[in-house]
């Protein structure tokens, strides 16, 4: 196997990262790194001795398809303790058709999210603003209206974007930018006053129109675009400090503070939304075989991370039938801040 051409990401310097693919946000890309990646991930072709554990209690091995065309090996090594991990994969969709499966994909992401856990860090399902230092969170469970509340609050109101579907977040409530790509809409569109490039706005509105039919939501994927293609540099930010929390809802209209029992309860029921943690197959078996791998463990990290962001934070409780949160947050949460 030829040399690969690696790419390099410095996650907020709390985690590094090398692989031969593209696999997180460019947000996070650097020409080299300064210190020893935490993770390593490689894909390709790889040779049988590269895919061996040699005699390490601290890797798994696994092999679904020995040989032939739909060969298929996975090697992950180095999970237990917080130092470097390498996650070697050979995939037939990569091989032959030169992209990520959603396995595989789903994999990098759970491999991702665990040694974020690791260094007391995590990724939380929700969207995150930024003005005058103060960061706002809004939590809701897919197509509520984080992203159009998102681009509402930037375009219209003075606020800087952090992040669309996932945030990170730290010790003492803090919050960093994951800047990735944002599922859009029609309806994004025509609230926001977006105009699209013509490709652009036929792509959407044919994915939009097949993903209406029966079944063909499995083979279309959502029209999703850059968060460079709505924001300039000047709208965006890379840290801050969680200071309001709205847990975003359809429904009549309502606006309330909420105790902190119940916030904790919604933010841990958001926290692991789009994470598989627990149902990875592959990553159940590392943790059997590693008695040291202490997932639960991690798994109580996401929780004392959102404990603290309820201590620090105002908690809201925002209901709206037509998406319009952002009308509500400025007109009765920003200000009491």
């Amino acid at each position: 196997m030829r040399k690969p051409d690696w790419h390099h990401y410095d996650v907020h310097g709390v985690l590094a990262v090398s692989s031969n693919k593209s696999i997180l946000s460019p947000f996070f890309r650097t020409r080299e790194l300064r210190r020893r990646p935490d993770l390593v991930v490689l894909l390709g072709d790889l040779r049988a001795d590269q895919l061996e554990p040699s005699g390490d209690n601290d890797a798994l091995r696994v092999i679904y398809r020995p040989r032939g065309l739909l060969r298929s090996e996975v090697l992950l090594k180095g999970l237990t303790s917080g130092g470097q991990t390498r996650l070697f994969i050979v995939n037939p969709a990569h091989r032959l058709l030169g992209r990520l499966s959603r396995k595989v994909r789903t994999l990098i992401r759970t491999v991702f999210y665990i040694k974020l856990l690791q260094k007391w860090h995590a990724l939380l399902h929700s969207a995150c603003v930024e003005k005058d230092g103060a960061g706002l969170l809004l939590v809701a469970p897919p197509e509520t209206g984080k992203t159009l509340t998102t681009l509402k609050l930037v375009l219209g109101h003075g606020f800087r974007f952090m992040s669309d579907d996932m945030t990170i977040v730290g010790p003492d409530a803090t919050v960093l930018a994951n800047p990735g790509t944002l599922t859009i809409h029609p309806y994004h569109l025509r609230a926001c006053g977006i105009r699209l490039r013509g490709r652009e706005l036929l792509d959407m509105r044919v994915r939009h129109l097949l993903r209406r039919l029966p079944y063909v939501i499995f083979l279309v994927k959502e029209f999703k675009l850059s968060f460079k293609r709505f924001f300039s540099e000047d709208q965006l930010t890379r840290r801050a400090k969680a200071t309001v929390m709205c847990f975003l809802e359809a429904g009549p209209r309502y606006i309330g503070e909420l105790d902190a029992d119940e916030a904790l309860r919604r933010l841990m029921a958001a926290g692991r939304m789009h994470m598989s943690v627990y149902e990875n197959e592959l990553i159940q078996e590392y943790a059997y075989r590693n008695p040291k791998f202490d997932l639960e463990g991690l798994m109580d990290r996401l929780k004392q991370l959102c404990q603290q962001l309820v201590e620090s934070t105002s908690c809201w409780h925002v209901r709206c039938p037509d998406k319009r949160f952002d009308e509500l947050i400025v007109k009765r949460v920003w200000p009491a801040i």
